[in-house]
């Protein structure tokens, strides 16, 4: 059986540019919460997201991150995909779904809200990887099966340094690699996390600096992003 888990909606920002309204999503099935002036808004917005489950039927594990505005006549606007790593239209699907959003009551004035959804194909617990590698700056996607397999390789590691210490929470995590001429990751850095508090979000990355790549070197620098779901419970 999958399981949905709505990751984190954060930075919900009025059109002037300062902070207008904030919003948090908890784990699966926890309801949404605005601030408490607008307990409607906040009911309409946990039913609605609950409309794009759909999108993921048949789905592998994904992460489709988009920003949307709730205008004062109650209209989805500017639906707009930041991060979208599903291989099968999730994405699409989440767009159309939510710009047919309506509220009402509206919002007094537009407010523009930043959501994450995160689907993991395994539902015990553990290291998600959410989408396949991806390379820098649309280059060419060199030695990408080696790459991921590395990902695959060095799960059990990060399991283990997330458990060890003795993290609760569900952590998206994208992390940038750079695989030298001879195979080995050079470098790397954690691009973004949430929540980004806390020691574990280092867990994802960790394990996979001076690592080799299986099979022939590169030869020339590559690199690649990964984003992943650290979860409480070992699945290895």
């Amino acid at each position: 059986m999958h399981r949905w888990v709505m990751v984190l909606a954060v930075g919900a920002v009025a059109c002037g540019g300062a902070p207008e309204r904030q919003m948090v999503m908890g784990g699966a099935g926890a309801p949404a919460r605005v601030e408490a002036d607008d307990p409607a808004l906040s009911r309409q917005l946990a039913g609605h997201l609950r409309r794009v489950e759909g999108c993921f039927t048949g789905t592998t594990s994904a992460l489709v991150e988009v920003t949307f505005s709730i205008a004062p006549d109650g209209h989805v606007r500017e639906v707009r995909a930041l991060r979208d790593t599903s291989l099968r239209g999730a994405g699409r699907c989440v767009r159309s779904r939510l710009a047919g959003l309506y509220f009402d009551p509206a919002p007094a004035r537009p407010v523009t809200l930043r959501h994450r959804f995160a689907r993991c194909e395994h539902p015990d617990g553990g290291l998600c990887m959410l989408g396949p590698a991806r390379p820098v700056d649309d280059a060419p996607a060199t030695h990408r099966r080696e790459v991921e397999a590395l990902f695959v390789a060095r799960g059990e590691e990060i399991d283990a340094c997330r458990a060890s210490v003795d993290d609760e929470v569900a952590r998206v995590v994208e992390v940038e690699v750079t695989v030298g001429a001879d195979g080995r990751v050079m470098t790397g850095r954690i691009t973004d996390a949430a929540p980004s508090d806390g020691p574990a979000a280092r867990c994802a990355l960790r394990p996979l600096l001076g690592a080799r790549i299986e099979g022939e070197a590169p030869g020339t620098p590559v690199r690649y992003r990964r984003t992943m779901m650290l979860r409480p419970g070992l699945t290895h």
